[in-house]
């Protein structure tokens, strides 16, 4: 039975055709079971008599359903109809990015805000293994509440992710990748080189491809399109856009950085990750001066329009509340370090900074006092170390710390951390990273964040040196060995400025006179190898 207006599937009606392309047909219908709109996705007959279109709208139906994230399109059902298969999702209202950009260029805050709504909804995607291979603007769509919805995961490349693999990287451990090596797939103008070239694309491809997509967003014009297909594809594998400052006089030289390294030619040059880009998004978003659209600076962070509050009255009062808030502490807080900072005599550098920074998480604790009293593991360091000719600053990191611009503003010549110092801050941000709960997995995305902490910190302030302490986290000298070299290829930056140190279990305390002497030392050893400020 073909599909028209008024006809039934299943508890669907179908009310109308909202569009085509090249891999199916899209109605509005009405779930009459749940009363609720939703956009059916149709494969076409003939299409699904052929397997490798067959086994693509399939891995899209897969790859879709599997993901939950208000960035990622959410699908509902899957079936068949008289052999043509088909993909239930939520009905969207707005338009596509595409509709936006043929228009021009897009405000600079809306256009971050976009992009990091879309790198928000990529990562979950990576963190499941799957890569999108197909990122345009045709494929994100802004509805009418400016939330950004990644469509399209037909051309996903669906793999096993490295902790479920075993941790290995074998392409042979992965599911069947439907596109085989030298067949190129994608969108000419948003494909990676390495797609260009008929290569086997990983989740850095979909960070090029977001790359061309911010540079049009700020500029209004393609990055790579050139007069024919060819010459795009040449300009992709051997030419650079141009640079934005061109374009934008005056914009954010970190702005610029991150598009110019999303746009790498090597996949190793660009992010490494999706976290990675998204740390740096937001640390951009922090250091932003002045309201727009749809962000107000508060303390070193952003605050979003509320979209559920039904109007613009308290968006309005809930950001001024939070900034005066934002004021209030600031002002609190540097009146309180400027109490206990020693003065500098005329002419000298002045004492070093170091920061302790630690989570105030009960688990994380060391010592059962310190656990019984409220305490956390800088605070023993505190007391450790309060002989020293030194400025001792503390953080606690808690669910909505975001004082990175704060640290760098301090300049800190030591920063002595517990590595699970990041724990509540994912713990207690379920709507980013899902609701993990105490798991591996869990553990992997707090570590995950500490470390780029490090990266974003240690680029900007380059004298400033590490220290960072953990009970649990690697199982002998090797694995700490390796953890250091790992921060040191993903930030080059850094090498030689980070060390790290393995609490015992059976001294893991710093008011143990071992363990103590032990991270001391540590410490005063990094303390000569620092510049005076």
């Amino acid at each position: 039975m073909p599909v028209s207006p008024n006809s039934t599937i299943a508890q669907y009606t179908i009310v109308s055709k909202i569009g085509e392309g090249g891999m199916g047909e899209v109605w509005r219908a009405r779930d009459t079971r749940l009363g609720r709109d939703v956009a059916i996705k149709f494969l076409p007959a003939n299409f699904a008599a052929d397997a490798d279109r067959f086994n693509r709208f399939e891995q899209e139906a897969r790859a879709t359903s599997a993901l939950n994230h208000p960035n990622i399109l959410t699908v509902f059902d899957i079936g068949n109809h008289d052999g043509s298969p088909f993909i239930v999702a939520e009905l969207l209202e707005g338009e596509e990015l595409r509709d936006r950009l043929n228009h021009g260029q897009i405000p600079l805050r809306k256009a971050i805000d976009y992009a990091e709504q879309i790198v928000n909804g990529l990562a979950v995607a990576h963190r499941k293994g799957i890569v999108h291979r197909d990122l345009k603007p045709e494929n994100l769509f802004i509805t009418n509440d400016d939330r950004v919805k990644i469509l399209d995961f037909g051309l996903a490349k669906l793999s096993v992710p490295p902790a479920a693999a075993g941790g290995s990287h074998s392409e042979d451990e992965t599911q069947k990748v439907l596109t085989n090596p030298g067949v190129v797939m994608g969108t000419v103008g948003y494909m990676s080189p390495e797609q260009v070239r008929g290569e086997r694309a990983d989740h850095r491809s979909d960070i090029f491809s977001f790359g061309a997509i911010l540079h049009e967003m700020l500029t209004g014009r393609r990055a790579f399109k050139r007069e024919t297909m060819a010459e795009t594809m040449t300009a992709i594998l051997k030419e650079e856009p141009v640079e934005l400052s061109a374009s934008l006089p005056g914009i954010n030289p970190s702005l610029e950085r991150i598009v110019q390294r999303c746009l790498e030619k090597k996949p190793e040059r660009r992010f490494q990750s999706t976290q990675d880009l998204d740390f740096a998004l937001e640390s951009l978003s922090a250091r932003s001066g002045s309201s727009g659209n749809n962000m107000t600076t508060t303390l070193g962070g952003v605050v979003r329009k509320d979209e559920k509050s039904g109007g613009k009255n308290r968006s309005f009062w809930k950001a001024a509340v939070l900034l005066i808030a934002g004021i209030l502490l600031l002002a609190t807080g540097a009146a309180y370090w400027m109490s206990r900072r020693p003065a500098a005599a005329p002419g000298n550098a002045g004492p070093p900074v170091v920061l302790l920074m630690d989570s105030p998480h009960p688990e994380r604790v060391y010592d059962a006092e310190t656990k019984r009293t409220g305490g956390t593991n800088a605070d023993d360091l505190t007391d450790l170390l309060r002989d020293l000719p030194i400025v001792l600053l503390k953080e606690n990191t808690n669910a909505t710390w975001r004082r990175e611009l704060q640290v760098l503003q301090e300049k800190p010549a030591l920063i002595v951390a517990h590595r699970s110092c990041f724990y509540d801050t994912t713990l207690f941000d379920p709507a980013k990273y899902g609701d993990v709960g105490h798991t591996e997995q869990f553990a992997e995305l707090a570590h995950d964040k500490f470390d780029l902490f490090i990266g974003y910190v240690g680029q900007a302030n380059p004298s400033t040196r590490f220290i960072v302490y953990s009970r649990g986290s690697w199982k002998d000298e090797a694995a700490r060995a390796q953890w250091v070299r790992t921060i040191e290829e993903r930030f080059p930056v850094l090498r030689g400025r980070v060390v790290a140190m393995k609490v015992p279990l059976d001294r893991a305390t710093f008011r143990n006179p071992i363990t103590g002497g032990e991270i001391r030392q540590l410490i005063e050893d990094q303390l000569k190898m620092i510049t005076p400020r």
